[in-house]
């Protein structure tokens, strides 16, 4: 999580571009095809990480180019 950390840091702080969190199913899983609790809570921390920065929202991708085109 301290990469995700950092490198949304350095974004924030220099250019306000979307910063983008791209997730596969497959990293919530363990090999034996269970649920991975950590891995849910380390993401879940993340949001709530983020959710503690001002003019943080959660878009998908069509709000996305929405806000490109008329930020």
């Amino acid at each position: 999580m301290r990469i995700l950390k950092e490198n949304f840091i350095a974004n924030y702080n220099k250019n306000k571009a979307p910063f983008g969190v791209y997730l596969h199913p497959a990293w919530f899983y363990n090999t034996k095809g269970e649920p991975d609790p950590l891995a849910i809570k380390l993401l879940s921390e993340f949001f709530t990480f983020l959710k503690g920065y001002p003019n943080v929202v959660f878009e998908n991708y069509s709000g996305i180019i929405n806000w490109v085109k008329n930020p």
